[in-house]
């Protein structure tokens, strides 16, 4: 069953710098219905920090109305877990190609070891544990790493209400700075659309993410010191990784971002206020 075809590792020298790659190939590789279905195990030899995790592949579909953004890989090894989305879009019959990259282990350390990469989707069309799609082939590229940098994101103020319109696939990223710590209210109530939020702070780790909070909308509660904050809307189906990565999902509409110090804070935030006043 297993259908690794390569692991290659391949080094590029400059002056006075090493970079290295490792390229890890599949063919003919299921994407199941959930978890834990379609699994592989690939040794990488590793000897670098590693950096951005890039991929390019072919999908077939094997059901009618399989969506490009749900496929998934639930991919785990010496450096930790997480999800990757693969894909993008709606129904792509009968097959498109993918690419994209993720930062999920970026920085994290040296990838040498065992990788289990597991292929499924995030909703069953199938049905009865029946495959959705077919990887014609996959490839992934492990690369060195370098320092990300942070998305291009609208400052906004501390309070503040922010409306706009956005389009599926796509994430809206938002900025923000406080000068002490505060307990924090970040919200997307009154939009029109299935919304999902990420916090990230200013070095590009997650913080947290939520998808729904009581309804469609979303929410994130967090105590906060002082810092500059990243904050990542998109719609249902948004997938959220460390530094700044998030792939947006399908749902648009017009959002309402609300960034509101809970009520102890706003007093502590007036007082800020008032003795910055007294000292001009």
């Amino acid at each position: 069953m297993k259908k690794v075809l390569t692991c290659v590792v391949a080094a590029v020298f400059a002056v006075g710098v090493v970079s290295a790659s490792e390229t890890v190939s599949f063919t003919n590789v299921d994407s199941q219905a959930s978890s834990g279905l379609v699994t592989y195990n690939v040794d990488l030899v590793g000897g670098y920090t590693l950096g951005a995790i890039d991929w390019e592949g072919f999908a077939t579909t094997l059901q009618d109305y399989t969506y490009g953004s749900e496929l998934r890989l639930d991919l785990s090894g010496p450096l930790g877990s997480g999800t990757i989305t693969l894909g993008s879009g709606g129904s792509y019959a009968p097959g498109a190609m993918f690419s994209g990259s993720s930062n999920l282990f970026s920085g994290a350390g040296d990838p040498a070891g065992t990788w289990t990469f597991d292929f499924y989707e995030s909703y069953d069309d199938g049905g009865d544990g029946l495959p959705d799609a077919t990887w014609d082939y996959i490839d992934f590229m492990f690369g060195d790493w370098s320092a990300p940098e942070p998305p291009d994101a609208m400052e906004i103020a501390v309070p503040s209400v922010t409306t706009g319109t956005s389009t599926s696939y796509e994430v809206e990223w938002f900025m923000f700075d406080i000068g002490m710590t505060l307990d924090m209210d970040i919200n997307s109530f009154g939009s029109l659309y299935d919304t999902e939020l990420g916090l990230y702070d200013d070095a590009g780790a997650l913080l947290a993410s939520n998808d729904d909070a009581g309804g469609l909308q979303s929410q994130i509660l967090a105590t906060l010191d002082a810092g500059t904050y990243y904050i990542a809307l998109g719609g249902y189906n948004t997938a959220y990784n460390p530094v700044w990565d998030a792939v947006g999902g399908y749902a648009s509409g017009d959002y309402i971002l609300n960034v509101t110090p809970e009520p102890t804070s706003l007093v502590l935030l007036a007082l800020g206020g008032l003795a910055l006043l007294r000292r001009r």
